[in-house]
């Protein structure tokens, strides 16, 4: 039976490694991070707002709360 590791190993050393990257790859790869931090910076500006209307309605709801042990 004949060895295919061997035949693997030719057809890969037969390859060609670009070791130069592409200068539209590296522009698209810096624009993909920025893109990448702006929606990480727009993710944590939603959570901020989400934290502060839960926390509004949450003393609303003491206030409700407050207003209604007051009255009986």
């Amino acid at each position: 039976m004949p060895s295919f590791r061997r035949r693997d190993s030719v057809i890969d050393a037969d390859r060609v490694d670009e070791s130069t990257p592409d200068p539209e790859r590296t522009t698209d790869a810096g624009q993909a991070r920025a893109l990448v931090e702006e929606a990480e910076a727009e993710a944590a500006e939603a959570d901020a707002l989400a934290a502060a209307a839960r926390a509004r309605a949450r003393a609303a709801r003491l206030r409700r709360q407050a207003l209604a042990d007051e009255a009986d």
